[in-house]
This record gives structure tokens, sequence and C-alpha cells, in this order.
């Protein structure tokens, strides 16, 4: 009769095969599963290409992201609940902005309708995106038809990509703009938020959301407001503040008195 170690010794091979099937299906699990953050890259610098913006505000004064994207670009994001792409007058919420919707009680799953949604009479959950760690999370989803109908303002958010491929959320404020009176920073001033000369260069300012100010002194880009930074995105431009912290869309926003195509 073969003990224990003898049946180990004469099946190693096919026990280290079954032992990695089992570890790499684990493996794939844990990265799936809903809640999941997806690996780096799992929003590829091309999904933003061609992507329309709307911002609107809710009552309670937070920025909400209104996106129409290409089917073909939704359907490669994978899905926690539901589909990943919009159709028929249904909208697909990102992962963060699904999580606060429930939390005001707007919805609790794929299929549920939301009544006066942003001049839209009725709309449907479609489906909830996995995590992916970029803006996609606090965006809404919205086929053409939907996108145009729901009330907000085209051309002041935008997404610009780093030479690293990291995808940046930005918002043009304008130097007189209404918004400037209801922004509240955690450090810096809206004094501040005007051109500056130093010497023969102009720096123009950027506000900058609590998370990505964060990460940029993470990187070493900038310590504290009124810093200067070179070359960002092109321009040269000063810390001018960094907004209080909301849970939302604006922690991880830009402010810059540029549009798209002028960044």
């Amino acid at each position: 009769m073969m003990n224990f170690g003898g049946f180990i010794g004469e099946n190693n091979k096919a026990i280290a095969f079954t032992l990695g099937v089992l570890i790499f299906g684990a493996a794939v699990y844990l990265t799936l599963a809903p809640g999941q953050e997806m690996p780096a890259g799992g929003v590829d610098a091309g999904f933003f290409e061609g992507m329309r913006l709307k911002v609107g505000f809710a009552p309670d004064g937070s920025m909400k992201l209104f996106a129409s994207a290409k089917n073909n670009a939704l359907s490669k994001l994978s899905a926690a609940e539901g589909n990943s792409v919009p159709e028929g007058g249904a909208m697909v919420i990102g992962y963060a902005e699904a999580s606060a919707m429930r939390g005001e009680k707007l919805f609790s799953k794929p299929g549920d309708s939301i009544k006066g949604f942003f001049g839209i009479r009725n709309i449907s959950v479609e489906g909830v995106l996995r995590k992916t760690g970029s803006p996609v999370d606090e965006m809404h989803f919205l086929d053409a038809n939907a996108f145009d109908a729901i009330e907000g303002e085209e051309g002041r958010a935008f997404v610009k990509v780093t030479p690293g491929g990291e995808p940046k959320l930005f918002y043009k404020l304008g130097y007189t703009d209404e918004l400037l009176k209801k922004i509240r920073l955690a450090e810096g001033s809206v004094a501040g938020y005007e051109t500056h000369v130093l010497g023969a260069t102009a720096y123009y300012p950027v506000f900058f959301g609590a998370a990505e100010a964060k990460l940029m002194r993470a990187e070493g880009k900038f310590a504290d407001a009124g810093d200067t930074i070179e070359g960002f995105f092109g321009k040269n431009v000063v810390v001018a503040g960094v907004l209080e912290q909301t849970n939302a869309s604006l922690d991880i926003m830009n402010f810059i008195p540029f549009n798209e195509k002028e960044l």
C-alpha cells in the first residue's frame, strides 16, 4: 500500500499543475470580483477620445459629470452589475458615483428608474461599472439622445491624458465665472485665481481638488499654495488653491482658465 509521501513523490507534477490552476483562478476571481479595482491600464487612454462631457450641479451644489462615449469603447469596460453600454434612454454609472447615489437612495439596482433626473422625466439604470481608479468612476454614461436631453453645460469639462497614459479631469474656470464664488478652498484664496507675471513669464492659476493635490504632492510637483509648476500640460501655472475634500468628482478635478483645445 502506497503511503502519502510516496503518492506525493509520484504525482508531484500533476499536483503542481493543479495548484497552479487553482492559484491562477483565485487571482482572476479577486481581480474581477465586484468592487475590485481594474488592473493598471484598465481604461485605455483612447477611451476618452471623442467623448462628450456635460457638467451639471445638484441642488446641494455637488458637481455631476454626464458623458457620451462610443459604444465599442464602453463595451470594453467591465460592469460590476448590469450592462456597460447604455441603450434606449438608460444610463450606466461609474463605481464611485453609483455608491454616492445609492447612499442618497436614488436607486438600488440596475433596472431601477429615476424620475426627474436633471431634466429627464424618467431614466433607468442600465448598469454599474467596476472601479477603475480613473475619472470614469465619477461619470454617468448616456446614449446620444439622453445626453443631448440632459441638463448640463457642455464644453467646460474635459479629459487630458499624460504622456504616461494617466487621464486627468479638467474644468475650464474663467476669471469672472460665477462658480468662483461657490468654490470652497482648504488652502489658498479665490483672489489668487489670476494670471501672475514673474519676471517676463506668465503663470496661469490652477485649483486642484483634494485628491488630485494629494497625488501631485506625492509626485513632488508642488508643496504649498503659491508654488509654481513649469510645463503643466504645456503651460506654466501657479497653484492658486486646493479645494476642500468632498468625496465626489470635485476631488479629482483640475480647474484652469483654458478649454480642451487651449491646454
